[in-house]
């Protein structure tokens, strides 16, 4: 048998076609042409708001920082001289507890014992561990007490110490502080601890973190 020899066809030109043939040609050309303009806007675009978002970044990211940069800080105190200020505050406010005697120190931390019997007490950390308590600037102060004891009591130390912090407050003022810490619904939760809203004003910090047995309102200063 004969093997059939492969016909091969000859691509024509463009001259070569038929009227017919070139219309479908151009049409051909012209889709091709849309497509392709289409995807390169698409791809444009995609690359202008890929280069604005990381514009806007860095402008956010300067905002944060001139915020921070612009909000107000608080005064270097040591820790003695603070400890000094927070028991004239108590006794002023006739409230029965002094900072004083022994303390347990643990990491840095100062903690004393206000009230043993409802297990109250007072930590103070200084911003860095030095001689003593003279010459340590004080970075967070803070009351701890057991979950039960958490009351009206509680709330009116937490006031004094955050006056003793800044004594510019006025009583209406540190009532706000204290409803905004104390409303769960602004609370966060997260393995069974519940904080509040971190409330920053005057240079200070403040929050509260409940856990199963224990609550603590903390104070943080911002410092320069």
């Amino acid at each position: 048998m004969k093997k059939k020899k492969k016909i091969t066809k000859k691509k024509k030109g463009y001259n070569e076609l038929s009227k017919k043939e070139k219309q479908l040609y151009v049409i051909k050309y012209v889709i091709i042409t849309i497509v392709l303009s289409i995807a390169l806007y698409f791809l444009t675009t995609f690359i202008t708001r890929k280069v604005m978002d990381v514009i806007m970044k860095r402008n956010e990211t300067v905002k944060v920082h001139d915020l921070f940069e612009n909000t107000e800080k608080s005064k270097s105190i040591s820790v003695s001289k603070f400890i000094q200020n927070f028991n004239e505050n108590l006794k002023e406010n006739s409230i029965d507890y002094q900072v004083s005697g022994e303390y347990e120190r643990k990491n840095g931390v100062y903690c004393y014992v206000l009230d043993s019997k409802k297990q109250i007490k007072i930590c103070l950390e200084p911003v860095s561990q030095l001689a003593s308590q003279k010459t340590e600037t004080l970075s967070l102060s803070a009351i701890f007490v057991p979950k039960d004891k958490d009351n009206d009591e509680i709330y009116e130390l937490v006031k004094l110490l955050l006056l003793t912090n800044n004594d510019s407050f006025k009583d209406k003022e540190l009532d706000k502080i204290m409803e905004n810490l104390n409303n769960e619904e602004l609370m966060t939760e997260k393995d069974g601890v519940k904080t509040s809203i971190f409330y920053q004003e005057r240079g200070l910090e403040v929050s509260k973190r409940i856990t199963e047995d224990e609550v603590s309102y903390r104070i943080g200063r911002i410092m320069k």
